[in-house]
């Protein structure tokens, strides 16, 4: 029988991350979020958070280069996000 482990321990600043990156993309501050989410990409690489790192990968390719619009389905990218968060904090 495996060993019983606890929860799932997420990187100090991740949910904040989150609700900023949230916030600068609702507020159309696009560049910002990508700023935001390089950070949370880079907090995402741990074992266990892969599933968070993949819906960052997918709002990574939605919001797409620095000074520019992002393409469609830009909510969608970021309720994958938060969705994945969550699901972190519930194992």
């Amino acid at each position: 029988m495996p060993p019983k482990t606890g929860p799932l321990s997420l990187p100090s600043g991740l949910r904040a991350g989150v609700s900023k990156l949230n916030g600068a993309a609702l507020d159309g501050d696009f560049d910002s979020a990508r700023l935001c989410l390089a950070h949370l990409r880079e907090l995402s690489t741990g074992r266990g958070l892969e599933s968070l790192a993949a819906a960052l990968a997918g709002l990574s390719a939605v919001l797409g280069a620095p000074g520019r619009q992002p393409s469609a389905g830009l909510g969608y990218a970021l309720v994958e996000v938060t969705d994945a968060l969550e699901r972190l904090g519930q194992v």
